[in-house]
């Protein structure tokens, strides 16, 4: 079976979908679902996770870009 991990920083409450903007992200495949897993498992026991290289150069390689590219986005009602 497929695990889905869901990254996110979405909080559970009406304010939250009707007001802030929340980040949700769901991966898909068996290697992000056993790699989150282990994760939490880890965390949960109290032990240290070390974050692979190839993982921090992915999410670098994302991330930046992606982060460079929302600092040009300009959202209706947030004139300068």
């Amino acid at each position: 079976m497929e695990r889905q991990p869901n990254l996110r920083s979405l909080n559970w409450n009406t304010n939250a979908y009707e007001n802030n903007r929340e980040v949700a992200l769901v991966l898909h495949g068996d290697e992000s679902g056993a790699y989150f897993t282990e994760l939490f498992e880890r965390d949960w026991r109290g032990g240290i996770t070390l974050v692979p290289v190839g993982a921090v150069i992915v999410v670098a390689v994302t991330v930046v870009p992606a982060g460079m590219l929302g600092r040009r986005i300009e959202f209706a009602g947030e004139g300068r």
